[in-house]
């Protein structure tokens, strides 16, 4: 298992409440997926934006799913937001 840093990577997610982000496989044009940029069983630095909530942290990447290992910072005093609807998750350099 590998930190990446990857550069123009973002997906979307239907996923709701606060455990691990099911990836929808869907980038935006000219982004790279998490599945091609960080790969398999390697660790990243994401941010989940959902409506006027967000969360940066530390995920590990596994067969279409991001884990939310470890919360650097968000909108809920720092733990992890609870999702809704629709979310964007990205990689970031925090």
């Amino acid at each position: 298992m590998a930190l990446i840093i990857a550069d123009r990577v973002k997906e979307t997610t239907i996923t709701e409440g606060t455990g691990a982000i099911t990836l929808s496989g869907a980038t935006f044009g000219g982004f790279q997926s998490f599945s091609s940029a960080v790969g398999e069983g390697n660790t990243t630095y994401y941010c989940i934006q959902n409506e006027s909530n967000f969360e940066i942290g530390i995920g590990t990447f596994s067969s279409d799913t991001l884990s939310r290992d470890t919360v650097l910072q968000s909108s809920n005093s720092d733990s992890k937001i609870s999702l809704a609807g629709t979310s964007v998750i990205f990689c970031v350099a925090p």
